[in-house]
């Protein structure tokens, strides 16, 4: 009967004693005051696909160059060429331009999942460790 009241009074958080409780029903974590802690959001769906987005463009955008270093650095079909470029313009003629998407739709399966896992960790980090003024 005698309850003080500056008891918790969200019974479905566990509180760590240092200001910062995790709502079990919500998956956030909460700052004394109920916000969450240092004032940040919960982590989206949308910064999970930005980061996906991100990690696809990346994949594209420098596959070619990276298809002909890997051809330079194994010595496989560099065409007698001692450079990147040269390399990617005498392929380019011998092959089709198809030759520099090769591989690719491995690569974005590899580089747009490991971005959203690292920006979505970062978004954590960040609303977790944030200071309140």
């Amino acid at each position: 009967m005698g309850r003080s009241s500056s008891s918790n009074s969200n019974s479905n958080s566990g509180s760590n004693g240092g200001g910062i409780s995790r709502d079990v029903n919500r998956g956030r974590f909460r700052g004394k005051d109920g916000g969450s802690a240092g004032g940040g959001k919960p982590v989206s769906t949308a910064n999970a696909a930005a980061a996906f987005l991100a990690g696809t463009a990346a994949a594209v955008s420098t596959h070619p160059i990276d298809v002909c270093k890997t051809r330079l650095q194994t010595q496989q079909l560099t065409y007698g060429a001692r450079g990147v470029m040269p390399l990617l313009a005498m392929a380019v003629r011998r092959e089709g331009a198809g030759m520099l998407w090769k591989g690719l739709l491995g690569r974005i399966g590899q580089t747009a999942p490991l971005s959203v896992v690292q920006g979505l960790t970062y978004e954590i980090v960040m609303n977790f460790s944030a200071v309140e003024p």
